[in-house]
């Protein structure tokens, strides 16, 4: 199965249908304004790109495509709306910056595609037909996905804890053998498939019995790729080798171009990103006269221990004594921390440590060493997650809500090994961006972990 490969990709589906009818959309508009204006419209490939890259990034950013099954449909309706016009104001705003200092002439000329107008016009047609799409994905999501798994009750109970943060709706039936699921009377199309814990060619099930009752069969790693994109560290056998383990002693080339993209995008971000540290850091001396920056050891690569560095977000002596888990609403954190936080603008300085090759911007996020002692002992399979550079920001911030736990320590190495399982430099690019997604929405804290 070579999607097992773009999993990531598969449960986005949704969102690349849409998008690319939207440029459906925006082609026939096109094809109709060339048509009536064909004296002086010219048509600059150009221009449409430029336009294609900001419509596709802004979408993005502001979660245009909202079709999920868990919210519901009035709630989908404001927020599609809401987000439209977030993206009409961007662009109102990207035409002024174009017309006082970049000079491009791109949205406001008469012989150029993309006036205000057309803008709107086209925003318009887009969320009309979101808005379709909304009404028709939510009387097909109200179908729960079911599926069969073939296993041992503990199993059952792992899984099913972890289908909740899903983009679908799934209910599995537990079954303890193949004599139960035979006597099973199953109604056509009832049921998506069967899991198995075990290859499909060490079950001996029938397979004529599968085809007749239309189920399909996935081994249940190949399941949580597929459709929860995590692997609960109980499911994986702790000699199995994950695929990272190969692109490192390959020395692959997708992790050279990792390298490469962190050197130079952690030196932009740092030039960028100076006259900003620079204020916070004032603020953060003026709220209470404390040390500006907070240093920290945290477990590296290959287990190599390492000090990172933050904007102190938390108040002076905030930690005394043992390490402690910071919570979401910890009363440790300032007032200024707050806002750093959700910004995650205290994290910045770690872009030395990318610098350095310490950490990459995308991975695993790096665990205090002794949280890292007492979790190694509680979760299978934690160490695989330094198998890699930890990261700024990774698959697991990007997925998982805030959290600070032992549970969430495990439920985050879910995501973690699913990253490590499934490395390419196009997920890096996928989990950058949702980053920057959350950082513009100030959901750093709610996403992902801060630990102090």
């Amino acid at each position: 199965m070579n999607y097992l490969k773009i999993s990531w990709l598969f449960s986005r589906r949704r969102l690349i249908i849409a998008s690319l009818l939207d440029y459906v959309i925006l082609t026939i508009l096109l094809v109709l304004k060339k048509n009536i204006y064909h004296d002086f419209l010219i048509i600059n490939l150009y221009h449409i790109f430029y336009f294609c890259i900001i419509w596709s990034s802004l979408s993005y950013i502001f979660s245009v495509y909202v079709f999920r099954y868990n919210l519901f449909i009035l709630d989908s309706l404001k927020l599609c709306i809401k987000n439209s016009c977030k993206l009409l104001i961007s662009f109102i705003i990207i035409y002024l910056l174009n017309s006082v200092f970049l000079k491009i002439d791109f949205l406001s000329s008469r012989d150029n595609i993309f006036s205000i107008n057309f803008i709107v016009l086209f925003i318009i047609f887009t969320s009309l037909f979101h808005i379709f799409l909304i009404f028709l994905l939510h009387k097909n999501d109200s179908k729960d996905q079911k599926w069969i798994l073939i296993g041992s009750s503990d199993l059952y109970r792992i899984l099913n804890k972890k289908i909740y943060n899903c983009n679908y709706k799934y209910q599995i039936l537990y079954v303890d053998n193949l004599e139960t699921l035979y006597k099973m009377k199953i109604k056509n199309r009832e049921f998506r498939g069967v899991i198995f814990y075990s290859d499909i060619s060490e079950t001996n099930i029938d397979l004529n019995y599968l085809r007749d009752n239309n189920l399909a069969y996935y081994h249940i790693k190949d399941w949580c790729q597929i459709y929860i994109q995590r692997f609960p560290p109980e499911i994986i056998n702790p000699n199995q080798y994950l695929r990272i383990n190969k692109l490192l002693n390959d020395k692959n080339l997708e992790l050279v171009l990792k390298r490469i993209a962190d050197i130079t995008l952690s030196s932009i971000l740092l030039i960028f990103m100076t006259p900003l540290l620079l204020i916070f850091s004032i603020l953060i001396f003026i709220e209470d006269f404390g040390p500006i920056l907070y240093s920290q050891l945290r477990t590296g690569q290959d287990l190599k221990i390492f000090r990172i560095y933050k904007l102190r977000s938390m108040k002076v002596n905030s930690e005394q004594g043992a390490a402690k888990w910071a919570s979401k609403n910890d009363d440790r954190i300032s007032k200024i921390g707050k806002f750093i936080r959700s910004t995650r603008i205290d994290e910045l300085p770690q872009l030395w440590s990318v610098l350095k090759g310490e950490m990459s911007l995308i991975g695993p996020r790096p665990e205090r060493p002794e949280f890292d002692d007492l979790l190694i002992k509680k979760i299978p399979n934690y160490l695989n997650r330094y198998k890699i550079k930890p990261g700024l920001s990774g698959w697991a911030q990007v997925n998982y809500p805030y959290g600070a736990s032992e549970e969430d320590a495990r439920n985050k190495l879910s995501y973690d090994l699913y990253y490590l399982e499934n490395f390419s430099f196009f997920l890096d690019i996928l989990i950058f961006f949702k980053t920057i997604k959350l950082v513009l929405n100030a959901k750093g804290s709610e996403k992902g972990s801060n630990l102090f």
